[in-house]
């Protein structure tokens, strides 16, 4: 329940452009929702998966994106340990955001 709530007070907190945005969330008898930005382009993994690689242009372009949003993070005493494809999504514009959690 505190990785939830630390989660929770994350995403409402920080704001970049690479980094998923909460918009709000709820719950019922059972489960927390959260209501996150759209990410049509899906996840870094499956990309990667259909793909198998990234042009040189392509990788340096989301990794540029990451390590903003790590930076960003880290500025705000924040160490994200959960990075990985899975939690890498792609925006309507092609970028990346990442979701962002303490761990």
């Amino acid at each position: 329940m505190e990785y939830i709530k630390n989660e929770r007070e994350i995403l409402i907190k920080l704001r970049h452009q690479f980094i998923v945005r909460l918009f709000y969330c709820f719950k019922n008898e059972r489960k927390l929702f959260f209501a996150l930005e759209y990410c049509p382009g899906g996840e870094l993994f499956n990309i990667l998966l259909k793909r198998r690689r990234l042009s040189e242009n392509q990788a340096m372009f989301y990794s540029s994106q990451v390590l903003l949003a790590l930076e960003y993070l880290h500025e705000n005493g924040i160490v994200y340990r959960d990075l990985k494809p899975e939690n890498v999504v792609i925006d309507a514009k092609g970028s990346v955001l990442t979701k962002a959690t303490r761990s």
